[in-house]
């Protein structure tokens, strides 16, 4: 991980508050990091009802997943981290 950065991309997260159509707990993965003054990253998440949406946020808007297995549609997500760290996108 960059020291200048909380989250790498290719890494899962959960967001800790409500968020336009995500609620708190969703999980997503990050596919990209600005380093903008606050850093800011995009990431895919995965809405309680299975859909994909995107969402820019700050440091202090998510939580690193240490444990895939544990967050809400684990396959969905790492499907996803396959597809991003293969080139796929």
């Amino acid at each position: 991980m960059n020291k200048a950065t909380r989250f790498d991309a290719g890494e899962i997260v959960r967001l800790r508050r409500d968020r336009y159509e995500l609620k708190a707990g969703s999980c997503g993965i990050v596919w990209g990091v600005y380093d903008f003054v606050p850093v800011l990253y995009e990431a895919t998440f995965v809405t309680e009802s299975g859909e994909e949406a995107d969402l820019m946020f700050e440091d202090q808007d998510c939580d690193a997943v240490s444990d895939v297995r544990e967050a809400p549609f684990p396959e969905r997500l790492l499907e996803m981290q396959r597809v991003f760290e293969s080139g796929e996108r």
